[in-house]
């Protein structure tokens, strides 16, 4: 775990820089990464919804995630934030609330969350809705691949891959494969 986090914390910063352009360029308006996801996701513990009940078939796991979307956008949106980050925070705390619950999980510090950042990319450069549908099959198909809808994850990768290749010279597709994220089996 402390290999995926180091590698993930300097991946987020050269990665998230073209994913900040083609989310600023399909959204309209000015994005940056936000590195400082810790103290934006402060308070999720409250109201989270519990993976740890959830988490035994893969229709509890959807549903958890979904509500997971949820209290990460209803937090975000009571905050003021402009959609694009009331997205990102929503993605981030899906996974963080699935991470959470695990007994083994260290405490969250700001490589956690870039970790988490990392993960929910493809996810982010996506529209809102296509973005959080996927994100929530994504959660399904990492603990129960045969019940999740691959059909809605693979494509949603490729197609986010695809936008974050777009908008650079180097090859994104090939630096994406080589991180230690489940997703990037989706990736030709």
């Amino acid at each position: 775990m402390e290999t995926l986090l180091m590698l993930a914390g300097g991946l987020v910063v050269e990665i998230g820089l073209a994913a900040a352009s083609v989310l600023e360029a399909s959204r309209g308006r000015e994005s940056r990464p936000n590195l400082d996801l810790a103290r934006e996701t402060e308070g999720f513990d409250d109201a989270a919804p519990d993976f740890a009940d959830a988490t035994g078939s893969a229709e509890g796991l959807r549903s958890a995630a979904r509500a997971a979307y949820e209290t990460g956008w209803d937090k975000a949106t009571a905050d003021g934030k402009a959609l694009g980050k009331c997205h990102e925070t929503a993605l981030i705390n899906v996974l963080y609330e699935r991470w959470r619950v695990e007994p083994s999980a260290p405490r969250a510090d700001q490589s956690t969350f870039q970790a988490f950042m990392l993960e929910s990319l493809p996810f982010n450069v996506l529209p809102i809705h296509q973005g959080r549908t996927a994100m929530v099959e994504y959660m399904v198909w990492r603990e129960f691949p045969e019940d999740a809808d691959a059909e809605v994850v693979g494509p949603a990768v490729r197609q986010a891959v695809c936008r974050l290749q777009s908008d650079t010279t180097s090859d994104v597709a090939a630096r994406l494969k080589a991180t230690p994220m489940p997703w990037t089996t989706f990736i030709a």
